[in-house]
């Protein structure tokens, strides 16, 4: 009887959970995640220096990835930006994944190219 709960208590463990599948998953998954937060915080830099950027210019219209980091100097050689007078869209590729924002008035960088 011993025997069966273990063995019942394994089969639980191991397949009950997807247990091969979620190891993978995890395992694939983290460095692509990991990759997103970090272009994500990068985007969120790049945002920081866009609002300076505007503070200064009245505009968005000129601003391109030197001037960004004329404003924010350890901006991420990852970020790039594009512009016009009234919007921009900021992005960042990390590791082959690309987060942005769109502004002004996104909320937050998510997953995604501009």
């Amino acid at each position: 009887m011993k025997s069966l709960l273990v063995l019942a208590g394994c089969t639980v463990f191991l397949s009950g959970c997807g247990a091969s599948n979620d190891v993978s998953d995890l395992v694939t998954s983290t460095p692509d995640r990991a990759a997103l937060v970090v272009a994500e915080s990068n985007v969120q830099d790049g945002n920081t220096a866009m609002s300076a950027y505007f503070a200064a210019n009245g505009s968005y219209a000129g601003a391109t990835t030197t001037s960004l980091r004329t404003m924010q100097p350890g901006l991420s050689p990852t970020v790039s930006v594009t512009a016009s007078a009234d919007g921009y869209c900021i992005q960042s590729v990390v590791d082959g994944v690309t987060a942005s924002v769109r502004g002004p008035g996104s909320a937050a960088p998510g997953p995604g190219a501009c």
